[in-house]
């Protein structure tokens, strides 16, 4: 798998055409300029470029110009802060973007997720608590019983929760038999590219899994592939893997009990063990890296953290040591220990 490139980002505005020549214009040149510039140099250009758009006509297309000039340019802040493995500085430059967005983005989608962000940093005084908003909990008390087994546990899964519903994000090269009741969560990449392919693939998650979930919004699906439910997300934030699941099992079942095992929000160097079949699994380290902490940046690690350190509050969790030692952490302490595992220096190399 090649390494990831950089990509400007845009947003789905009523009436306005991205791919129209105004726009891709812009986005290209943001494209182009930072791969051959760099971050600091390319915030510079960004900042020069938004000076001369004050000297002009501002018309609804002209806004969002602006806009998306804006939003890139504290894009670029964000994964320069990043690059130098200053994760809190990243964290700051994503709440002046987050808080552009919640007031002059022209997408409805954009401005709650926008909103969303501030209102959960605030909840763990990340942001100005003039973000924080009460919310009302409607989720009742289930009696269902999880065991979500993810893609770093250090030991097979224990037969103690046999009775449990034992939920994965990957099909595992691991005797699973004796889980009668088993769940599978899959994004739309190991989807696309594995599961539609290889009809081997495609029969044995058929006959394992009572239930396939996708997160794929465009795929067609039939039983047992179910398509996922969507938490908000979009290009300032968006939960990863646990999240999702979590966000659908209350959802589907309400609050509920669970054992956590192998899930660290990639605290650990090894990022997942020999049994999960990753489609990057072959990459070289420094790629390999690159794509996990792209992943990151993308999603947003400490959203991500904070958003299943909120779902966890009103879930019965037993057992799951190492998980609970995790959410312990502040929203800094968990950037501090981040900064100390994974290499986002490898996010210069566009």
């Amino acid at each position: 798998m090649n390494k990831i490139r950089f990509r400007e980002i845009c947003e789905t505005v009523p009436g306005i055409d991205n791919k129209s020549l105004p726009v891709k214009s812009i986005r290209i040149g943001i494209r182009y300029v930072t791969r051959v510039a760099g971050y600091s140099l390319s915030i510079k250009i960004i900042a020069f470029i938004l000076r001369l758009f004050n000297v002009v006509r501002i018309s609804r297309l002209s806004k969002y110009l602006v806009y998306l000039l804006k939003i890139n340019k504290h894009r670029l802040s964000y994964l320069h802060c990043l690059a130098k493995n200053d994760l809190l500085g990243a964290a700051q430059n994503k709440i002046i973007w987050a808080e552009i967005a919640s007031e002059v983005s022209m997408s409805r989608v954009s401005r709650c997720m926008a909103r969303e962000y501030l209102h959960l940093l605030s909840s763990y005084g990340l942001a100005d608590p003039s973000h924080s908003r009460s919310t009302p909990k409607t989720v009742n008390r289930s009696s269902h019983k999880f065991y979500l087994y993810g893609p770093n546990a250090k030991n097979a899964p224990r037969h103690d929760y046999e009775d449990y519903t034992l939920v994965l994000t990957k099909p595992i090269d691991t005797d699973i038999s004796k889980f009668k009741d088993k769940q599978l969560f899959i994004n739309s990449s190991y989807f696309n590219e594995v599961v539609i392919k290889d009809c081997d693939v495609s029969n044995r998650l058929i006959e394992e899994f009572g239930i396939v979930y996708v997160h794929c919004r465009e795929s067609n699906l039939s039983k047992p592939f179910k398509r996922a439910k969507f938490p908000l997300g979009d290009n300032i934030a968006g939960p990863m893997a646990l999240g999702r699941i979590l966000y659908n099992l209350i959802q589907e079942y309400g609050e509920f009990t669970c054992v956590i095992e192998g899930f660290d929000f990639y605290l650990d160097r090894q990022g997942y063990q020999g049994y999960y079949p990753s489609l990057f699994r072959n990459s070289s380290n420094t790629t390999r890296e690159q794509i996990i902490c792209s992943g990151l940046a993308n999603h947003d690690a400490l959203y991500n953290f904070l958003y299943v350190k909120k779902k966890a509050e009103n879930l019965n969790i037993l057992d799951s040591r190492e998980f609970k030692k995790i959410l312990k952490l502040s929203g800094e302490g968990y950037l501090s220990e981040l900064a100390k595992t994974r290499n986002f220096r490898s996010l210069c190399y566009l």
